[in-house]
């Protein structure tokens, strides 16, 4: 008898009971991820979380939930700063209408009625308050969001 044949046939039955070996544990290993199971839909999602395990899927899909949470973070930050912008610029808007009502009244300050002199008081506050608004939100929206930051 030929002695490679003798190795060969040994090396066949060692991979063949090894094979078998693995097939019995994998077999094991299914059935008992998959025992104490009643229903249809409890053995097919079982068996899709097994199948996602062995083949690493649920590390993705781990991935893909992480990503959208972020995705929704940051569409949370967007619109967070789309309002500020909004805000900001009706600030400015009244700041600017604030200043041309002043401007208005200072044309004719020689005419000035006691209701005009509480009109500009009023009004000098309500500008030095929105400029002071304006100015904070300028300084917080190059602090938070500047040039590097955008999008």
């Amino acid at each position: 008898m030929n002695p490679w044949f003798s190795i060969r046939s040994r090396i066949t039955r060692t991979a063949s009971a090894q094979l078998a070996h693995r097939q019995i544990a994998h077999g094991a290993f299914i059935e008992r991820s998959l025992q104490n199971i009643t229903s249809p839909d409890s053995i097919v999602q079982r068996s899709a979380a097994l199948l996602n395990s062995v083949t690493g899927y649920d590390t993705i899909i781990q991935a893909r939930a992480q990503t959208e949470s972020l995705d929704n973070q940051i569409t949370s930050l967007r619109d967070s700063v789309k309002t500020a912008q909004k805000q900001y610029e009706l600030t400015i808007e009244s700041r600017a209408q604030c200043q041309r009502d002043i401007n208005a009244l200072l044309e004719r300050k020689a005419s000035w009625t006691p209701s005009d002199v509480a009109s500009f008081t009023e009004l000098y506050n309500t500008f030095l308050e929105l400029d002071t608004n304006s100015n904070l939100k300028r300084k917080v929206q190059k602090n938070n969001f500047g040039p590097s930051q955008r999008t």
